[in-house]
């Protein structure tokens, strides 16, 4: 019986965070505690202010978050993606996992899907002006591969004057 203790919360966060602690030597209890320091200094655990959200469904995210990061490392966008899809049925509100869907998308040369998931990120970003700005230069590097000066113009000035690098 002790066994099955052992083995069955080991096994259920191995499949919630889609296979993340496969590549850990460390025990699962160190995994965890490592996805929750990466996800503060990384703030994949981004809530718009007053949204709620359940501790085990905030850690499945920010271990999907992380498996995305990876696999984007490998060269695996298609993958990375898939990630941030699984984590987008965990967290549809979280605008932080929009955007990086859109970068993916953009790297990607899915232009208009990038823009557009870029703006889906903006309604929901609420006071957020960094990601907002980071949203507006994804939607105008898209405009200007899609040969719209005028659109990527517009969408660098409100990126500027959000702050945004």
């Amino acid at each position: 019986m002790s066994i099955i203790r052992t083995i069955l919360p080991a096994l259920a966060f191995v499949l919630i965070s889609g296979c993340a602690a496969l590549n850990s030597s460390a025990p699962v209890e160190d995994r965890d505690r490592e996805v929750q320091e990466e996800a503060k200094t990384h703030a994949y655990a981004y809530r718009p202010p007053g949204e709620e959200t359940g501790q085990q469904g905030g850690d499945a995210v920010v271990a999907l978050l992380i498996t995305a990061d990876d696999q984007m490392k490998a060269s695996q966008p298609v993958a990375a993606a898939s990630s941030l899809e699984r984590a987008l049925r965990i967290e549809p509100r979280n605008p932080a996992i929009w955007h990086k869907l859109a970068k993916i998308r953009l790297v990607q040369g899915e232009l208009r899907q990038a823009a557009a998931l870029a703006a889906k990120s903006n309604s929901l970003a609420g006071q957020d002006q960094q990601l907002q700005g980071q949203n507006w230069q994804i939607i105008a590097e898209a405009r200007r591969k899609q040969g719209d000066e005028e659109g990527a113009r517009k969408a660098e000035e409100r990126a500027a004057a959000l702050g945004a690098n």
